[in-house]
């Protein structure tokens, strides 16, 4: 995995790197995996670096469905369309589904595993008497657990609650207050020596360690996994409207 990590981020520091032709295919893959060819390759057990959660069945808000029924209808034109070549059929036809996405939030939610870990282990605590020993494990992996439509909308109402009530709020201050009590940790890369083996080895060395700035010290791993109260406002409305949902 670290490597896969480094590679991603030389990829990314690229001057040819273009982030957003990257999110937009990035999604794009993704839906392809869930409508097409997931049921074949889940047997590998593929994993990602996130969660992508689709909603099974996804429900507008009422005030936006004329919009998103005109939007689709561009859609459907756009593809009828001889005249435009492909590259910019798909450039536009993208446009349009991400002011969908954005009109209906019970279509897609996503968070990196960082956000997703803390966040899922919020929800299992908050509705643990909704969710199910199996729902509750397999929402950590990115296998296609299925969550109901009757547990997702009382997700969303118990996540509701808890907002209106305070309780993520004083939830989030106590989760923070946790992280920054954390000690910090020796670095693995060098073993808290401050000096490294010559890479890719690890280890303690007569090399600058530059894991740790030679500090031989780095923070504590569980700090990696951040929590807020605006993720799950925004998880308990993609719940809400997700008319049940798939963890990917």
């Amino acid at each position: 995995m670290g490597e896969v990590a480094r590679l991603n981020d030389a990829c990314v520091s690229s001057p040819f790197f273009n982030q957003q032709f990257y999110e937009k295919q990035r999604i794009q893959l993704h839906r392809l995996l869930y409508r097409l060819c997931w049921p074949f390759i889940n047997p590998f057990n593929i994993k990602t670096m996130g969660f992508d959660l689709y909603g099974v069945n996804p429900i507008a808000p009422k005030n936006n469905k004329l919009e998103i029924k005109a939007l689709e209808e561009q859609i459907k034109k756009l593809q009828d369309d001889t005249e435009l070549d492909t590259a910019d059929k798909e450039e536009r036809k993208w446009a349009l589904e991400e002011k969908i996405e954005s009109l209906n939030p019970g279509i897609y939610f996503r968070n990196n595993v960082w956000w997703w870990r803390p966040l899922w282990n919020y929800v299992c605590e908050a509705c643990d008497d909704i969710l199910t020993e199996k729902d509750m494990t397999k929402g950590s992996y990115n296998d296609g657990h299925k969550i109901s439509k009757a547990k997702a909308l009382k997700i969303a109402n118990r996540l509701q609650e808890q907002l209106d009530n305070g309780d993520v709020e004083a939830w989030d201050s106590k989760y923070q207050l946790m992280l920054q009590k954390l000690p910090d940790e020796d670095c693995g890369v060098c073993d808290g020596t401050g000096y490294r083996l010559k890479p890719p080895k690890a280890g303690a060395g007569s090399i600058p360690c530059n894991g740790c700035n030679e500090t031989g010290k780095r923070k504590h791993f569980a700090q990696s996994y951040p929590f807020n109260v605006k993720n799950v406002e925004e998880f308990a409305i993609f719940a809400k409207h997700s008319g049940g949902f798939s963890v990917f």
